[in-house]
């Protein structure tokens, strides 16, 4: 823009040390626009400011120290008895144990049994036991012959195959020539801790430390094997 100017003023000059009119403006061709001025530099943004530093925690404080326990309060008064309460109704009343063992009992019996085994089982008779801590009260009788010399027979009670623990219920008879029949009583009570029913037999056998023997049972009478069950013994 300076230059156009500039250029104007040249001509205004000349033309004035010439003493010519100069018409340039009045029949002359417009000028063209001149070119555009460069855009200037923008000046530079200021330098931003430093952050200012955080400042440092605290110290955590201390703790307290801990108070000491209180003194325990003293025991108070004891209070008032309190009333008897009410009397409870009546239970029912209990099964008589007496009577209830008076009815458990059974007897088998046989006449003239004239049995000539020598070992083994001669009678049994099945009995039901109804409470565990019950005993059996056990009676046989009949009678029994040795026949022989220096001769032993043993007569014992059984309750399902095993004897009576630990005193069997037991009879032996000695015959030293003689071979007579003698009437026997075997009579015990055996613990038998269980329930249900059981066998109780009537059985022969050797005597300990004797040899075979012939043996005779129930000759022309009555043989009976009666069980009771009875309460267990007073301490």
């Amino acid at each position: 823009m300076r230059f156009w100017v500039f250029f104007g003023l040249l001509i205004t000059l000349s033309c004035a040390s010439q003493n010519t009119t100069c018409n340039v403006l009045r029949h002359g061709r417009d000028g063209k626009d001149g070119v555009n001025g460069r855009d200037g530099v923008n000046g530079r943004d200021g330098l931003n400011g430093k952050d200012g530093v955080n400042g440092r925690d605290g110290l955590n404080g201390r703790e307290g120290v801990k108070g000491r326990d209180g003194l325990n309060g003293r025991d108070g008064c004891d209070g008032a008895p309190g009333k008897d309460g009410l009397q409870g109704p009546l239970g029912p009343p209990g099964n008589d144990g007496k009577d209830l063992l008076a009815s458990q009992w059974k007897e088998c019996s046989w006449i003239l049994l004239n049995n000539g085994k020598d070992n083994g089982l001669i009678k049994d008779c099945t009995f039901v036991k109804k409470f565990v801590s019950t005993y059996l009260r056990i009676s046989v009788s009949s009678n029994g012959r040795v026949n022989g010399a220096n001769s032993c027979k043993r007569w014992f009670v059984t309750i399902d195959n095993q004897e009576c623990l630990p005193t069997p219920i037991d009879y032996a008879q000695y015959r030293y020539s003689a071979s007579l029949i003698v009437n026997f009583l075997l009579k015990g009570q055996c613990r038998i801790p269980k329930t249900g029913s059981m066998k109780i037999g009537l059985n022969i056998g050797n005597c300990l430390g004797y040899g075979d023997a012939d043996g005779y049972t129930g000759f022309q009478q009555a043989t009976r094997i009666t069980i009771e069950e009875i309460a267990p013994p007073q301490a």
